[in-house]
């Protein structure tokens, strides 16, 4: 609230230029209000001679005033009255219509140019003074030249007079405080402008001295400028080399990815061929460890390559059909053997409704869960970890969100902890790092990645009681297989291909090897080339019935090849197949509009026979069963032919929770009941079968596992023939 105050003589004082100015204003109002008093409220009846006395006089003292008085109290009071006045000949003019008594309360708004109290006051009572005289003359119908004096059309009354007082009075109060506010407020500005002037001379005495200053440092400026030239020369020589080191730098990371996977494609290809000719149990476990050790390899440099990715935002999110239930249980199978080296129980719980197939970053999705699980078995000592998987459905039809949940009972992380764990070299306190050891990027990495393809990462966690992660991908695609999954691959005994010539093109000798050896046991004719260059000049002057290629090669790539096979030699009918290590998702439907197939790597046999079976002639040769596999059970009495049928009809109901489950263990124990089985009838076939898929548990082979479990129908309809 406003203190009801006058202004005092210091507020006055910095108000006095603004006076002057609004005294000049203030006469050009009252020319207008002469103005109007003379041509125009005098024409209605016809007071032309009270508008131009009354003006003539007003103008003449405010002139005089204005002259003698400019930027006084006195001039200001003066300029009240003469307002005042101005509203009384309006009134008279128009013989006291109420619409003239408005100007009373415009006349009081103009006041306010001045931002004084007293101004106001003093209108205030000339005009309650006018009313109540002018009431007295109307009542003694006192003659004013022609006209009678009025100040109210519609009547004389003191109460009249009274009710119009009120309403002047409170707008007088009204207008007091506004008046009030505004010169604080202008008295604020002028303080502060007053303070900016002191501080510009300030300033400027310090400019003075600054510039001496500044003229004697830089005459030393100059002098050690001459004995810096050199060095900035060094410096930008420096610059120029670091910038040439980044530019390798960022070249080199564009390129590793796709690089490291020939040396791998080799590796894990030619074990694949080697797991073929190897059959001692000892020997296959040799060749997994290869086989692991590749991917180790493989692991170790994408998360190299995912840290700099990421810190330079270079990170993208690749998308393939991924066959998601047997793809958690290959992880899942992986951790159950450490998990139980410790003492722990490792399980996993899938959602029974769980996508089949989806389109995901499987390396990615892959690398967040070894992360997650391995630290999980890591940081707990005894008890359990347990991954449950579940899918809720999206806001898009045909996508879903997934919800992976990692639970432990390790050492838990304090909520102060929870906080920064997921900050990049941060690492729980109180973490022993020689007996956990870690660098503390995982976590921040794993965020990141999971940020990156619409997720997240929470924790749950209770300091020596566990943690529970929780990692969420949102809008993952449901689709069916993009690429065609056999369970075992074909061989010269199983199909038999029609004469055929095969060009082989990859810049890579080592791929072409590998692919070579892949289709030798077939008896193709095969070629190769180096490029798409050598490749196009072949099939000009030869006949081929297929074509292996790869993308990216020097001088003319897979792209160039094709479309130069096209439009140059005219050839739509030659099957050209793209071997590639690029495929994503973005890529795939354009691959699939210009080539007639694709075959990602690292190669996988079983696809690349089911490829070129698209495309050349071949019968499917029906293997002869094993002599040991019909074999008769005429020998046994009918009572144990039946407890057979029955003992594998009780397996077979097993089956299907192994497959459903993925648990390894199971399937080992499935092994030995079935081992028993075959000891107590004596049939060879069963125990072939039982011993070939223990050994299979043991070594971790997953894919021949599933593949055993799924043939156990078909082989049991032969072991029961009777």
């Amino acid at each position: 609230m406003i203190p009801f105050t006058v202004l005092g003589t210091k507020e006055r004082l910095l108000l006095q230029s603004h006076y002057y100015e609004a005294d000049k204003l203030m006469m050009w109002i009252l020319l207008i209000h002469a103005f109007v008093a003379i041509f125009v409220t005098a024409n209605y009846y016809n007071t032309y001679w009270l508008g131009i006395v009354g003006s003539a006089v007003i103008l003449t003292l405010c002139s005089a005033a204005f002259i003698l008085l400019r930027g006084t109290l006195w001039f200001r009071l003066i300029a009240a009255v003469a307002i005042m006045l101005f509203s009384a000949i309006y009134i008279q003019q128009h013989l006291g219509r109420i619409e003239m008594h408005f100007h009373v309360f415009i006349g009081l708004a103009i006041l306010t140019i001045y931002k004084d109290v007293v101004p106001m006051f003093i209108a205030t009572a000339a005009i309650l003074i006018h009313h109540l005289l002018f009431n007295w003359m109307q009542s003694l119908h006192v003659i004013l030249g022609n006209e009678p004096v009025m100040i109210f059309s519609y009547g004389c009354g003191t109460e009249y007079v009274i009710l119009h007082g009120v309403m002047v009075i409170a707008e007088t109060v009204l207008l007091t405080y506004i008046i009030k506010n505004s010169a604080q407020q202008f008295i604020e500005v002028i303080r502060a402008q007053e303070a900016l002037d002191i501080s510009n001379q300030q300033l400027s005495r310090f400019n003075i001295t600054l510039e001496e200053q500044v003229r004697l440092r830089t005459q030393e400026l100059e002098s050690a400028l001459q004995k810096h030239i050199g060095m900035a020369e060094d410096l930008k020589m420096a610059k120029e080399e670091a910038v040439s080191a980044n530019q390798l730098k960022s070249e080199f990371l564009a390129n590793m990815s796709h690089e490291i996977r020939t040396p791998l494609n080799s590796v894990i290809g030619f074990s694949d061929l080697l797991e073929q000719e190897v059959k001692e149990p000892k020997q296959v476990q040799y060749l997994h460890a290869i086989k692991n050790g590749g991917k180790a390899l493989l692991s170790l440099i994408n998360n190299i390559l995912d840290l700099s990715k990421i810190e330079s935002g270079h990170m993208k999110v690749e998308l393939h059909p991924l066959h998601f239930k047997p793809f958690l249980r290959e992880i899942m199978n992986m951790f159950i053997e450490p998990g139980k080296k410790k003492g722990l129980e490792v399980t996993y719980e899938i959602e029974k409704n769980l996508p089949e197939w989806i389109i995901a970053d499987e390396i990615r999705i892959r690398q967040i869960l070894f992360n997650l699980i391995s630290n999980a078995i890591k940081f707990t000592e005894k008890g359990s970890v347990r991954l449950s998987v579940l899918s809720t459905p999206s806001k898009n039809e045909g996508f879903v969100d997934l919800i992976f949940s990692i639970k432990d009972t390790g050492i838990g992380i304090s909520p102060k902890n929870q906080i920064k764990i997921f900050d990049a070299f941060i690492q729980n306190d109180g973490q022993d790092s020689r007996q956990f050891g870690g660098t503390g990027l995982g976590l921040a990495i794993c965020r990141k990645l999971a940020q990156l393809m619409k997720g997240d990462i929470t924790i749950e966690s209770q300091l020596g009681q566990g943690s529970e992660f929780t990692f969420t991908i949102a809008n993952i695609e449901i689709s069916e297989a993009l690429f065609a999954e056999a369970e075992e691959a074909p061989t010269k005994n199983t199909i038999t291909f029609s004469s055929s010539k095969i060009l082989i093109v990859d810049d890579i000798e080592e791929n072409r090897i590998l692919l070579h050896e892949f289709l030798n046991e077939f008896g193709f004719e095969i070629e190769e080339a180096v490029d798409g260059l050598e490749a196009t000049e072949l099939i000009r002057e030869h006949a081929y019935d297929l074509v292996l290629t790869d993308i990216r090669m020097p001088r003319m790539d897979g792209w160039e090849a094709i479309r130069f096979i096209r439009d140059e030699l005219s050839n739509h009918t030659l099957p050209v197949v793209a071997v590639t290590a690029s495929v994503m998702k973005e890529d795939y439907e354009h691959l699939m509009k210009v080539f007639d197939g694709i075959i990602e790597k690292p190669v996988n046999k079983s696809l690349l026979i089911s490829t070129l079976q698209r495309f050349l002639p071949y019968t499917q040769n029906i293997p002869l069963p094993e002599e040991e596999s019909s074999f008769a059970i005429s020998g046994l009495t009918p009572d144990e032919q039946e407890r057979l049928k029955n003992s594998l009809s009780d397996c077979a109901k097993e089956v299907d929770a192994i497959l459903e489950s993925g648990d390894i263990e199971l399937a080992e124990g499935f092994a030995d009941k079935l081992f028993n089985i075959g000891n107590e009838f004596e049939t060879k076939a069963i125990i072939k079968y039982a011993s070939l898929l223990k050994e299979n548990c043991e070594s971790f082979n997953i894919e021949s596992v599933e593949s055993l479990l799924k043939e156990y129908q078909k082989n049991q309809k032969l072991w029961s023939i009777s």
